[in-house]
C-alpha cells in the first residue's frame, strides 16, 4: 500500500511504502521519468517512519 507520493523534481518522485519486514521503517523509492514515459528507479532505501510522520504532522 502506498504511503505517500511527492514530486522532488522536474520527472523526479519520490514514494513511500511501509517496510514489509521491519515496522518502524519506510521504503523510499525514487523514480524519475523520462520524455517517452519510461520508469527508472533511481535510489530505494528504507528510513525510520518517525520522519514520515513529522511531515505528515507539519501538514
Amino acid at each position: 500500500m502506498l504511503l505517500s507520493i511527492s514530486k522532488t523534481m522536474e520527472n523526479r518522485f519520490k514514494l513511500i511504502y511501509p517496510h514489509e519486514t521491519v515496522k518502524s521503517q519506510d521504503l523510499y523509492i525514487i523514480i524519475g521519468i523520462d520524455d517517452f514515459e519510461r520508469i527508472t528507479v533511481k535510489t530505494a532505501y528504507s528510513f525510520s517512519k518517525t520522519r514520515r510522520q513529522r511531515e505528515h504532522e507539519r501538514k
